[in-house]
């Protein structure tokens, strides 16, 4: 894997993807069914994840979380709910100061 960092905004997380926008003109030229690493930093708390580009469209690309494959996949899902918890209780806290 070739390393590209890029700043983007989450527009929308979930346990299967995420929906990130890079604003104008920046988004990296991946093509679909590209794997890469998403790094998600939210009020002190962060996580690196593994993805899959599912789809393009101008600035925003849609990643798919491939965990659905692993044997222990429930077992995933639990530990990244907890995960996503943990970002919104950082957005909560940042959002009451």
């Amino acid at each position: 894997m070739n390393k590209i960092l890029r700043s983007c905004k989450c527009v929308n997380l979930g346990t299967q993807g995420a929906l990130i926008d890079f604003g104008e003109d920046q988004c990296p030229e991946l093509p679909v069914h590209s794997k890469l690493f998403l790094s998600i930093h939210l009020a002190g708390e962060s996580v690196k994840l593994p993805g899959i580009v599912r789809h393009r469209y101008g600035s925003r690309m849609g990643i798919y979380f491939p965990i659905e494959g692993d044997p222990h996949y429930e077992e995933e899902q639990k530990v990244f709910a907890i995960i996503l918890r943990t970002l919104e209780r950082g957005i909560e806290r940042r959002s009451r100061r």
